[in-house]
């Protein structure tokens, strides 16, 4: 039986499509953070509070409308009104797939994946992915509907403003292509696919408008052509995810997105199945070409994206990854939610797939970790502190840190707060940017590099290329684990300081050390558990430092310290259980069992 074009619920049903909204709007409104969290969000939100330059493509929608957003809505922290101009996103990609969903299944597969961890988390978490879905289920949405005078002007405007903001929606091309053909006169679809491509160059174009001189901008746009190449990625390398030289493993993606979508997704495929196998009886209808096309849409992404994925396999990067996995989950449902799926000789089957999705609904609403977002406090503290300690040294400072979410957030960090101008953070994935270097030059005259040193025969070395050449000039601080016995490495609260000498000291530091919240406590990696975990790694080298000068005493203290601070801390114990003549209680089988069951952080 191929879809009606006529909506299939009766009143009542529309008043639970609202009734689930606000409870939708209740539990993200519960879940909404209040400091910076994990990977890009700092980024996006300190470009979208400061009117800079996001890394590319640039995002220049997102940053406009959250600026906006956030300078009309004084409500709680920055990163409150980022999370909460986000979490209206949501809401309204829900709020259109409730409007185009065909039967009491839909609003219950519905109410499932809006309540799965990865959707709920994206719906509260402030970056460009809550309004680029919100922007392609309009798109999809306009597909669907019946065709009217504006349907075209409609879907191509969602589409040059999503091309504007994320660009994978590229993958609803054909989409759009089908709601032109549909359009009866020629001459009004060419004007809407004008519309749309003036807004997505008119949007990029105002790129030029935001600040790309600071220290916060990626990087400095001062004409079309930087503009081009921003848009197309040039810096991580155009049609790829990262600027890592590997390849996607498309084995594992794949096996990760399934477990992305859980339940959700077998119920939802289920249905989508079934909607194949009743809407191929009618394979040519003109109002069944819209669905197919999504479905081929789907099919593409996972088929050309996916294997482009090529991240680093380091665990970290699974979070990088599955934020692309929300574009195929809500397509997949605004697929399942158009299908009526028909009793035939088992007319259970509907009713009790919809109810086994309503209470899978419940079960995640109950047991969701997004909660623990609100008071989650650790990213923002780390940010702080290492900037604190680093602006301390008195003089202009270089924190040198590893992973995005600790650079971004030392970005959010210095954008809501004054008294850091001195303090410049800087990841080892982008300082090697030659318009960063430049900038940097701008801002400190005394900053030296060499680019022939640095890029002839491809001898980058952060350490021998800018902490060597500017450890007179600036205070040079780190957080990645290494240590030369040519330098003085002094360890502090958060981070080292490298300096002209040699051996190892430990030095004190004023820090703000709330008792950490995480989002989910489990055997597997959890980034903001690696971030706290750094607390330890100043008492892991009093001990060891203790213990090179005989006192082997003073040593276990240091440990215990560590554990105390940090109770997963493996190297503190295994260190402390090594020097334990009497084997405590915290040795042998506690020591296995903390082993077996964390992530081996600091390690």
């Amino acid at each position: 039986m191929p879809m009606e074009d006529e909506d299939t619920h009766e009143r009542s049903a529309w008043r639970l499509r609202w009734l689930l909204l606000v409870v939708f709007a209740l539990l993200y409104g519960a879940s909404l953070p209040s400091t910076v969290q994990t990977l890009d969000t700092g980024e996006v939100v300190a470009a979208a509070w400061k009117l800079t330059v996001a890394h590319p493509p640039g995002y220049p929608l997102f940053v406009w409308l959250q600026h906006a957003f956030m300078k009309a809505c004084p409500v709680g922290s920055v990163f409150f009104r980022a999370a909460l101009g986000n979490a209206l996103c949501a809401l309204g990609t829900l709020a259109i797939l409730l409007r185009v969903a065909r039967s009491w299944l839909s609003v219950a597969l519905i109410a499932a994946v809006g309540t799965t961890s990865l959707v709920w988390r994206y719906a509260v978490l402030p970056d460009v992915f809550g309004l680029h879905l919100f922007l392609s289920t309009a798109l999809v949405a306009f597909a669907f509907a019946r065709p009217f005078e504006l349907r075209v002007f409609g879907a191509a405007i969602a589409f040059g403003l999503g091309a504007a903001n994320h660009q994978s929606i590229v993958f609803l091309v054909p989409l759009l292509v089908v709601v032109a053909l549909e359009e009866p006169s020629r001459p009004r679809a060419f004007m809407a696919l004008a519309l749309g491509a003036a807004i997505t160059i008119a949007l990029y174009a105002s790129l030029l408008a935001l600040d790309s001189t600071s220290l916060l901008a990626w990087s400095s746009l001062r004409g079309p052509s930087d503009v081009l190449d921003h848009f197309l990625r040039r810096s991580y390398g155009t049609f790829k995810l990262s600027g890592y030289e590997t390849e996607a493993d498309f084995g594992r993606i794949l096996s990760a997105f399934a477990r992305a979508c859980g339940p959700f997704g077998v119920a939802a495929l289920l249905v989508v199945c079934v909607g194949c196998a009743q809407n191929a009886r009618s394979i040519k209808a003109r109002a069944l070409h819209p669905w197919w096309v999504t479905l081929a849409c789907l099919v593409l992404y996972v088929a050309v994206f996916f294997p482009r994925m090529n991240s680093s396999s380091h665990v970290l990067h699974d979070g990088v990854r599955e934020r692309f996995f929300l574009f195929p989950m809500v397509l997949l449902t605004a697929l399942a939610v158009r299908v009526v799926v028909a009793p035939g000789r088992v007319p259970w089957a509907s009713t009790a797939l919809a109810s086994t999705m309503a209470l899978l609904s419940v079960v995640q609403a109950v047991t969701s970790d997004a909660y623990a977002l609100r008071n989650d406090t650790v990213v923002e503290d780390y940010a702080r502190n290492l900037l604190s300690i680093a602006r301390s040294a008195g003089k202009p400072s270089l924190v040198i840190v590893e992973t995005d979410t600790q650079l971004f957030a030392s970005y959010y960090v210095k954008a809501v707060e004054p008294g850091y101008d001195d303090v410049v953070p800087v990841g080892v994935g982008n300082i090697f940017l030659i318009d960063r270097l430049e900038k940097m030059k701008r801002a400190w005259p005394r900053f030296t590099f060499d680019l022939k040193e640095i890029f002839e025969g491809d001898r980058r070395s952060i350490f021998r290329s800018f902490i060597a050449p500017n450890l007179d000039a600036f205070a040079v601080f780190s957080t990645v684990p290494v240590t030369n016995p040519s330098w003085r490495t002094t360890f502090y609260p958060l981070g080292r300081r490298i300096e002209v000498g040699a051996g190892v000291a430990i030095a004190g530091a004023p820090v703000v050390i709330r008792p950490p919240r995480f989002r989910a406590e489990s055997v597997d990696y959890v980034e903001t558990k690696e971030l706290y975990a750094d607390y330890a790694v100043q008492h892991l080298a009093r001990g060891k430092a203790l213990l090179s000068t005989g006192d082997p005493e003073g040593a276990k203290r240091a440990f215990l310290a560590g554990l105390e601070r940090v109770p997963y801390c493996i190297p503190c114990l295994k260190n402390y259980c090594t020097l334990d003549e009497h084997r405590d209680e915290r040795c042998g089988a506690p020591l296995s069992a903390l082993q077996e069951s964390e992530y081996h952080y600091l390690e």
